[in-house]
């Protein structure tokens, strides 16, 4: 199973502009910014039990169950 939470995925993009910021690309207001936004996600109950589980399944299964392949 794979568990995914759009909470993580999130928090994981700003995690990645936060490195990039580390690096010298961006000023501290872009700082500043991530951070809240990261604070603002954590804070936002709607993500909070958003997860889901899922099955892992090959490209030629994924597309017989999809709605629209077939």
């Amino acid at each position: 199973m794979i568990y995914e939470h759009p909470l993580a995925y999130l928090i994981g993009v700003e995690g990645m502009a936060l490195l990039w910021s580390f690096t010298g690309e961006f000023d501290r207001d872009f700082v500043d910014a991530r951070i809240a936004e990261v604070r603002r996600l954590l804070d936002d109950e709607a993500l909070a039990d958003a997860a889901i589980e899922v099955a892992r399944v090959g490209t030629t299964e994924g597309y017989r169950i999809w709605p629209l392949g077939g």
